[in-house]
């Protein structure tokens, strides 16, 4: 009889001996000796039929005996047969196979009731129960009784988050769910360790496994897996182990199930588990709050939040199809807020709404933006109480950035009434030249269009509601800063100044603020001539109603500042600053900025750190260094300028920037725009090579300078530009496996 047609009888003996009704359980057999079954599987290389073995069993632990499985099999001649005896040899009820892996090899699992010893007994089927002398082999365990985990009936409970736990094992834990199950993967198809946590609904969380074996899969559902209905709400297989899910959202309130399996080989696996909230602003359903202010936050990243929102919500601008970071902030009342970033990347975007940026109701409140980076937002009104957002993003590349945020409240626009009020008409502006600062009001019911001769034709936008004030020039150069508030639409103002003899023939003579939206700004008129009347007009932007504050220095600043920049590592904060011309300069007095207590309406109070002297008068570059060793990190620094005679100048604020003591890090170009030269400053943790690029728009390299053997820590360079023409370039900057770029703007 051949091997096929001897399958074919076992096969069909099979089928025919339970209609017979002739099998029954075997006993008897000759000792082989005892055994002592462990946790992991054990083998006995050669067991014939007839031969049973002893072992003694401890209650509650699942002792299992296989030719299937753990390394035991047996020849096709050799149809096993398992039968569990007591140690008198009498059959323990119901514990006995024929064909549990098909078609004729057999496998017993059995849970002890007592302590005792066992027999374990190798045989032929029934009837007959005899004896064979080919060697089969026979692998057999014993588990401990498993604790939570096994089961959705007996899981392990996650009472709350975060939670962190290590040693576990799905091993011994039983094979429950299949690739039949919910989430269909193969990777359950090993045993199986389940975890309930009970949620409240709207929350995200991460999950992740350590210290696994290859082919480890991890799945999160809103039931047991074997149960009807259930969703399979997220899932990670990894071949290589440790898989991990982010920012898995569970909406609705309930109990949820979190698996752990394998794709056998291999059957189970250790395995540490983590699970926590998702940080939160990565969306407008899970914010990162702003509870009072003044609010300051160091080491954000919008990198790994999301690119949730773009261009076609609220605010409308491309940088916002980057990564978005989100915050929300409840204003219990009518309220100005300043907003400031730090430590970004360039093309980043600020922008503060009244709702989430993609519900089509939601209004854009302000935004700013910069290919530099670090754009501020100051004089923000929220015009009533509720919960307003506001979100950080960028213009990619790049298609995230770090940052540092710093919020608190600002003083909106004076109430006017110390300046004459504005005119409706060129020819009757009152004379403003014996005031530091006026203010006025864009009054939709008051002022209408003045639109005279080629006005509209030298303006920068429509003219809908404008007003006037005159001057006296006393210098050639005058500086205007504008505050803006309280507008009844958001939409800001505009304003320019002009020169002109008969209030027809205009001439225009400054820049034109017109950032269409409530945004403060700068005007600067210049080619004035001393002593001649020049008009400054004011409009609000689509006629909206605003308040506005202008402060005006009546001429050139005595100090050029090129660059300010300052930079934190360790226990002290460097600061650098540049000018390209002084005229009656004294010195500087460095001042560092720390966020107010108690929330009052300045967002800064300020402390005189040192005094650095000045060049007197020079019209070539200097460069000034000081350091501040009691400072580190986070914080705000600026120069107060003093002149010989005591007249004073203050520099814009700049963010000291926290180095990274483990990442290299590009910190920045100084001037920027730049000039001839420009001075590159970078940070790297490891010493080696670090490659610089200089790129046009159409992607060719224009310039390249590579430094070798640089040591680890802070380096700066100078960078000779002269050859390159004017415009926008990209500098591609490549250190210790880290690759950063910036824009750098060439003006010569």
């Amino acid at each position: 009889m051949n091997q096929s047609t001897r399958i074919l009888f076992l096969y069909l003996g099979l089928l025919l001996v339970p209609i017979m009704g002739l099998r029954g359980q075997c006993t008897g057999g000759v000792n082989a000796g005892p055994i002592v079954p462990l946790t992991g599987w054990q083998t006995i290389p050669c067991v014939n039929a007839g031969q049973y073995y002893t072992f003694t069993a401890t209650a509650g632990f699942t002792y299992t005996f296989s030719f299937c499985q753990g390394g035991g099999s047996a020849p096709f001649s050799f149809d096993t047969y398992l039968t569990l005896l007591t140690n008198a040899g009498a059959v323990v009820p119901g514990v006995f196979n024929d064909n549990f892996c098909f078609p004729i090899f057999s496998e017993v699992t059995w849970v002890a009731a007592s302590n005792a010893t066992f027999r374990i007994l190798i045989s032929l089927p029934a009837p007959g129960c005899g004896s064979n002398a080919t060697c089969g082999v026979l692998a057999y365990r014993a588990v401990p009784p498993f604790g939570p985990g096994e089961s959705c009936v007996n899981p392990q409970i996650i009472p709350s988050l975060p939670y962190v736990n290590n040693g576990f094992t799905t091993c011994g834990s039983g094979d429950d769910f299949s690739n039949a199950s919910a989430c269909t993967s193969t990777y359950m198809n090993g045993d199986d360790y389940v975890f309930t946590y009970n949620s409240p609904g709207n929350e995200c969380v991460n999950i992740s496994l350590t210290g696994t074996t290859n082919w480890v899969g991890l799945f999160v559902l809103n039931g047991c897996p074997s149960t009807g209905g259930t969703t399979c709400i997220a899932e990670a297989e990894v071949g290589a182990g440790n898989p991990s899910l982010s920012w898995v959202s569970l909406t609705a309130p309930g109990t949820y199930y979190i698996v752990v399996s394998t794709l056998p080989p291999p059957q189970c696996t250790p395995f540490n588990i983590n699970v926590q909230r998702c940080p939160t602003g990565r969306t407008c359903s899970d914010p990162r709050p702003i509870t009072s202010l003044p609010y300051n936050q160091a080491g954000l990243t919008t990198c790994g939040f999301g690119d949730d929102y773009d261009n076609t919500d609220a605010c409308a601008s491309t940088y916002m199809n980057g990564d978005d970071f989100v915050f929300s902030y409840t204003a219990t009342s009518a309220q100005c807020i300043d907003v400031y970033l730090g430590n970004t990347l360039g093309w980043t975007g600020v922008f503060v709404m009244n709702g989430c940026p993609d519900n089509p109701a939601t209004n854009c409140i302000a935004s700013n933006t910069s290919i530099f980076g670090n754009p501020p937002l100051n004089g923000v009104t929220l015009p009533a109480p509720g919960t307003y957002y506001i979100v950080v993003s960028t213009n990619p590349s790049p298609q995230c950035t770090p940052f540092n945020i710093f919020v608190d409240t600002c003083q909106p626009p004076p109430p006017c009434g110390l300046n004459p009020p504005a005119a409706n008409s060129c020819l009757n502006a009152p004379d403003i030249s014996g005031y530091s600062n006026f203010c006025g009001s864009t009054d939709t019911l008051v002022y209408d269009d003045d639109i005279t001769g080629n006005l509209s034709a030298e303006f920068c936008g429509t003219i809908e509601n404008n007003s006037w004030f005159s001057f006296i020039a006393d210098t050639t150069v005058v500086n205007f800063n504008i505050s803006v508030g309280s507008c009844y639409f958001g939409n800001g103002i505009q304003a320019r100044v002009f020169s002109t003899s008969d209030c027809i023939n205009f001439t225009s003579v400054s820049n034109c603020f017109n950032p269409m939206s409530q945004s403060n700004g700068t005007i600067t008129a210049t080619g004035l001539v001393v002593g001649q009347q020049y008009y400054f007009m004011v409009d609000g932007y689509a006629r909206d109603d605003c308040e506005y504050s202008v402060t005006w220095d009546g001429g050139p600043l005595p100090v050029t500042l090129t660059g300010f920049a300052a930079t934190s590592k360790g226990l002290y904060t460097r600061l650098w600053w540049e000018t390209s011309s002084e005229v009656n300069n004294d010195g500087f007095f460095v001042e560092r900025g720390e966020p107010s207590p108690g929330g009052e309406t300045g967002h800064l109070v300020w402390e005189n750190i040192g005094f650095v002297n000045g060049a007197g008068n020079s019209s070539v570059m200097n460069t000034y260094e000081f350091e501040d060793s009691l400072n580190s990190g986070f914080g705000f620094y600026r120069l107060r300028q003093v002149d010989f005679d005591g007249q004073i100048q203050y520099s814009d604020v700049v963010e000291a920037r926290l180095l990274d003591a483990v990442r290299a890090e590009f910190i920045g170009l100084f001037p920027n725009p730049a000039t001839n030269r420009v001075r590159v400053e970078y940070s790297t943790p490891v010493a080696g090579e670090v490659r610089l690029r200089l790129l046009d728009l159409t992607g060719k390299e224009v310039l390249m300078t590579q430094w070798l053997d640089v040591e680890e820590g802070w380096h700066e360079y100078s960078i000779d530009l002269g050859g390159l023409s004017d415009g926008l370039y990209i500098v591609d900057w490549q250190a210790a496996s880290q690759r950063q770029s910036r824009r750098l703007v060439v003006r010569h």
